[in-house]
C-alpha cells in the first residue's frame, strides 16, 4: 500500500545558458541573413529550371518524339554556403611555415557561437545529480549519492541498506 502522501526530487545541474556577446550575435546573424539570402536563390534557380524542363518535356510530348525520364531529371542540389566557424584552414599561408622570425601572423579560427538548443550539462553534473522518494516517515537516496544526500540533509542517515552484490 502507498502511504497517503510521498514525492519525488529530481536535481540534475545545469550551466546557465549565456548570452551571446554583441559580436557573436552579429555573426550568427549575419550567417542567418547569408543562408536565407542563398536558400532562397537556390530555390529560384530550382524553380527556372524545373520551368525550363517542363517546357521541353511538352514540347517533346507533342512533337511525338520519346521521351527519356533522365533528361528531365533535376540536378544536384547546390550546397549553402557553411557558417564563418566552420571554414577550411586552407586559407592559412603555407609561406610562413619555414619563415623563423617572430613576425608571424597566426590566422586564429574563430569559436562557433552557442546555439539556443545547446544542453550544456554541469561539469560536476555527474557528482551531484540527485534522486530521492519522499513520504511523510521517511526519505529514500540511492545509495551511490550517499555523501551528497548527507550534506544536503545535513546529518548522517538513520539506517543503511546494503546493495546486494550480483551473483558472478
Amino acid at each position: 500500500m502507498r502511504p497517503d502522501y510521498e514525492a519525488a526530487i529530481h536535481i540534475w545541474l545545469k550551466v546557465p545558458k549565456r548570452k551571446p556577446t554583441a559580436a557573436e550575435q552579429e555573426l550568427i546573424d549575419q550567417f542567418e541573413k547569408e543562408q536565407e539570402e542563398a536558400d532562397f536563390e537556390r530555390r529560384q534557380r530550382e524553380q527556372e529550371a524545373l520551368r525550363e524542363r517542363l517546357h521541353e518535356y511538352e514540347l517533346k510530348k507533342q512533337l511525338g518524339e520519346p521521351v527519356k525520364p533522365e533528361e528531365f531529371a533535376p540536378g544536384e542540389q547546390e550546397p549553402l554556403p557553411p557558417p564563418p566557424w566552420d571554414e577550411d584552414e586552407d586559407d592559412e599561408d603555407d609561406d610562413d611555415a619555414g619563415d623563423a622570425g617572430g613576425d608571424i601572423a597566426v590566422k586564429k579560427k574563430p569559436e562557433p557561437p552557442p546555439m539556443w538548443y545547446d544542453d550544456n550539462e554541469h561539469p560536476l553534473g555527474d557528482q551531484y545529480n540527485l534522486m530521492a522518494h519522499l513520504t511523510l516517515d521517511e526519505i529514500w537516496f540511492f545509495s551511490h549519492a550517499r555523501d551528497l544526500a548527507i550534506y544536503l540533509m545535513g546529518r548522517q542517515p538513520d539506517e543503511e541498506i546494503p546493495e546486494e552484490k550480483k551473483a558472478e
